[in-house]
């Protein structure tokens, strides 16, 4: 997956920065950076993989009951996961924030969990297109 930043216009920056900025303060006031506020929050491992219109999103996330809640959320360019999984028989939550590439505006298309992997498929629901303002005097 190519993110050629220097490429990009104003408005796609501005909303790109201001994903990164909202997955920022959510983890502060969650207590990301200070493991003694929020113990025992599992954050799994997640590969992206763009193919043609699609991206696949494999997250590993081991011991998932399928008794318990997941969440799946696609807001913007940012995919929230949210669950409880198993941990030596105790139950642990899970969370990642994902910010997808910029370029392309995405929708769900299917998630499945199989063999310790969560697998969401995403498909491109167009490009972000630079639109222009005129400037009023």
């Amino acid at each position: 997956m190519n993110r050629d930043f220097n490429n990009l216009d104003i408005q796609t920056a501005r909303a790109y920065m201001s994903a990164m900025l909202d997955i920022y303060q959510e983890m502060l006031s969650q207590g990301i950076f200070n493991p003694g506020k929020r113990p025992g929050i599992f954050k799994p491992k997640v590969s992206l993989h763009e193919l043609n219109d699609e991206l696949t999103l494999l997250v590993e996330i081991p011991e998932l009951d399928k008794n318990r809640e997941v969440s799946v959320t696609l807001g913007g360019h940012i995919l929230h996961l949210r669950g409880v999984m198993q941990r030596n028989g105790k139950p642990v939550p899970f969370q990642r924030q994902v910010l997808l590439p910029a370029s392309n505006m995405y929708k769900e298309k299917s998630a499945t969990y199989q063999n310790g992997f969560l697998e969401v498929r995403l498909v491109k629901d167009g490009q972000v297109k630079p639109r222009e303002v005129k400037v009023n005097f």
